[in-house]
């Protein structure tokens, strides 16, 4: 993603013209520029960086210009993109949040965290500890696949609801697959719970039923008000609560199986860790985090464990690791 120069732009009759976009930042050459990157995390990402830090990018076009990235995940696992937030935001870290002191200050929750196990056994062969352990990967699609159809894994995250639903209250549910989401739901239903689900896409043939009901935007956004306006107890998603969603008043967050993306479990834990003062219902969030007996040592991220600190070690040349932290990055 690059701003390229008004000549070529082109109107709707090929005529070139000098677009709007083109003129702010010619204006801004004289004035400064102050840009905001929300969820900076994902600053990055190819088109994102070459937008602020390209070659035509906006730190280059004006070069009175500032960059500040707010997050809650100052960090990017992909070794191939290490870095990049330094050199995005060159001054680095001006103003961390101590998730302690928001909580004695009532702006975020105090998470209580619930470890239940499944009662799955997982094999794990050389070629997935390889992918888990040393690449640092998370689990690939298709062992996901085999938990999220688990019948029996899955009654046990329903019942595990139903038997506390007085202590758990209003919660979301993080599931991995689609019909993971319909399984519990419909199970949730028949025993009482206000229920639905929210999630992108189905992966079906064109034609099948499952096709003809693919979900669209516009229910999930009608399901999702609902569960705002307190209209359901549980909401099942597919990772489309992890970021960018204001969900009040959640009491608990049902995160359905292990990672080891620290990112994605900041994101999901986040999810219920609103303090009264920022609009939430409680002094006190459940994190509930089912596990299953893996036959290896695999370094899932545990947040009960300790919250993640700064990395101090100094990175090789040409090499900057990233931060680990709950910060806002700029």
């Amino acid at each position: 993603m690059l701003i390229t120069s008004s000549e070529d732009a082109l109107d709707g009759l090929g005529n070139k013209v000098g677009t709007a976009f083109r003129k702010f930042i010619e204006h801004s050459k004289e004035t400064g520029l102050f840009v905001i990157v929300d969820e900076a995390h994902h600053s990055p990402a190819y088109g994102c960086r070459n937008l602020l830090i390209g070659e035509k990018g906006l730190r280059e076009l004006v070069r009175n210009s500032n960059i500040l990235g707010l997050t809650a995940t100052p960090t990017y696992t992909d070794k191939a993109k290490r870095g990049w937030l330094r050199k995005i935001f060159t001054d680095g870290v001006i103003y961390q949040a101590d998730k302690e002191t928001l909580i004695i200050q009532g702006i975020l929750a105090r998470p209580n965290y619930i470890e239940v196990s499944t009662g799955i056994d997982m094999e794990v062969d050389d070629k997935l500890y390889d992918r888990l352990v040393k690449q640092h990967k998370d689990l690939p699609e298709s062992i996901i696949e085999i938990l999220a159809d688990n019948k029996h894994r899955n009654n046990f995250i329903v019942n595990s609801y139903v038997s506390k639903k007085g202590t758990y209250g209003k919660t979301i549910i993080f599931a991995d697959r689609w019909f993971q989401c319909e399984y519990i739901k419909n199970k949730l239903v028949k025993k009482g719970i206000k229920a639905d689900v929210i999630y992108s896409h189905i992966d079906a043939d064109p034609g099948s039923a499952d096709a003809r009901n693919k979900r669209k935007e516009d229910d999930n956004k009608r399901i999702l008000d609902n569960f705002k306006s307190d209209n359901l107890d549980v909401l099942i998603n597919v990772r489309m609560l992890t970021e960018g969603v204001d969900v009040p008043n959640v009491q608990t967050v049902f995160i359905t199986r292990q990672t080891t993306s620290s990112i994605l479990m900041t994101q999901m834990i986040g999810r219920a860790l609103r303090g009264k003062k920022a609009g939430g219902s409680s002094d006190e969030a459940n994190v509930i985090l089912f596990f299953d007996d893996w036959k290896r040592l695999i370094d899932w991220v545990n947040p009960i464990d300790s919250d993640p600190e700064p990395d101090t070690v100094k990175p090789d040349k040409g090499e900057n690791y990233p931060l680990e932290y709950t910060a806002d990055c700029g």
